[in-house]
Protein backbone atom coordinates (compact mmCIF):
# COMPACT_ATOMS: atom_id res chain seq x y z
CA UNK A 1 0.00 0.00 0.00
CA UNK A 2 1.23 3.56 -0.89
CA UNK A 3 2.12 5.19 2.07
CA UNK A 4 2.86 8.73 0.72
CA UNK A 5 -1.96 8.78 -0.01
CA UNK A 6 -4.40 9.35 2.04
CA UNK A 7 -6.77 6.28 3.00
CA UNK A 8 -10.22 6.48 4.39
CA UNK A 9 -10.59 3.02 6.63
CA UNK A 10 -13.81 1.21 7.56
CA UNK A 11 -14.75 -2.51 8.92
CA UNK A 12 -18.05 -4.22 7.77
CA UNK A 13 -19.13 -7.62 8.83
CA UNK A 14 -20.08 -9.92 6.18
CA UNK A 15 -22.76 -12.14 7.25
CA UNK A 16 -22.33 -16.11 7.53
CA UNK A 17 -23.51 -19.10 9.16
CA UNK A 18 -25.05 -20.08 12.19
CA UNK A 19 -23.54 -18.81 15.78
CA UNK A 20 -24.37 -22.57 17.29
CA UNK A 21 -21.06 -23.72 16.50
CA UNK A 22 -19.07 -20.24 16.20
CA UNK A 23 -19.76 -18.26 19.00
CA UNK A 24 -17.24 -15.94 18.66
CA UNK A 25 -18.57 -15.05 15.43
CA UNK A 26 -21.98 -13.16 16.63
CA UNK A 27 -21.72 -9.37 16.87
CA UNK A 28 -24.33 -7.84 19.48
CA UNK A 29 -23.89 -4.11 17.78
CA UNK A 30 -25.19 -6.14 14.40
CA UNK A 31 -27.29 -8.41 15.66
CA UNK A 32 -26.01 -10.98 13.51
CA UNK A 33 -23.13 -13.91 13.00
CA UNK A 34 -20.08 -12.85 10.81
CA UNK A 35 -16.78 -11.87 10.59
CA UNK A 36 -15.34 -8.28 10.47
CA UNK A 37 -13.20 -7.20 7.44
CA UNK A 38 -11.22 -4.13 7.42
CA UNK A 39 -11.05 -2.06 4.34
CA UNK A 40 -8.78 0.67 3.09
CA UNK A 41 -9.53 2.94 0.22
CA UNK A 42 -8.02 5.72 -1.62
CA UNK A 43 -9.98 9.30 -1.01
CA UNK A 44 -10.99 8.80 -4.90
CA UNK A 45 -12.90 5.18 -3.91
CA UNK A 46 -9.72 2.62 -5.36
CA UNK A 47 -9.78 -0.04 -3.00
CA UNK A 48 -5.68 -0.64 -1.27
CA UNK A 49 -6.48 -3.46 1.04
CA UNK A 50 -8.57 -5.70 2.75
CA UNK A 51 -7.69 -7.76 6.27
CA UNK A 52 -8.21 -11.02 6.90
CA UNK A 53 -11.64 -11.61 8.33
CA UNK A 54 -11.93 -11.96 12.14
CA UNK A 55 -14.70 -12.59 15.01
CA UNK A 56 -17.42 -10.73 14.23
CA UNK A 57 -17.71 -9.84 18.25
CA UNK A 58 -14.63 -7.77 17.82
CA UNK A 59 -14.13 -4.45 17.71
CA UNK A 60 -12.80 -2.34 14.86
CA UNK A 61 -9.84 -0.85 16.61
CA UNK A 62 -8.71 -4.37 17.92
CA UNK A 63 -9.37 -5.59 14.40
CA UNK A 64 -7.26 -2.75 13.14
CA UNK A 65 -4.35 -3.32 14.99
CA UNK A 66 -4.55 -6.53 14.68
CA UNK A 67 -4.28 -6.91 11.26
CA UNK A 68 -1.13 -4.58 10.79
CA UNK A 69 -2.11 -2.54 8.35
CA UNK A 70 -1.07 0.68 10.80
CA UNK A 71 2.62 -0.61 12.01
CA UNK A 72 5.05 1.56 11.00
CA UNK A 73 2.75 4.04 8.68
CA UNK A 74 1.72 7.32 9.87
CA UNK A 75 -1.75 7.35 10.00
CA UNK A 76 -2.87 10.76 11.33
CA UNK A 77 -4.45 12.01 7.86
CA UNK A 78 -6.45 8.55 7.53
CA UNK A 79 -10.13 9.62 8.23
CA UNK A 80 -12.10 6.86 10.15
CA UNK A 81 -15.25 6.92 12.53
CA UNK A 82 -14.94 7.83 15.93
CA UNK A 83 -14.67 3.90 16.93
CA UNK A 84 -11.39 3.59 15.50
CA UNK A 85 -10.08 6.54 18.53
CA UNK A 86 -7.64 4.78 20.35
CA UNK A 87 -9.33 3.87 24.02
CA UNK A 88 -7.50 4.94 27.25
Amino acid sequence: MDDQRRHIVDGTLLPCWSRASQPGLHSRRHRKTGVNVQVARTLNGQLVWVSEPFEGRRHDFHCLQQSGIVRDRNTTSWPADKGYSERA
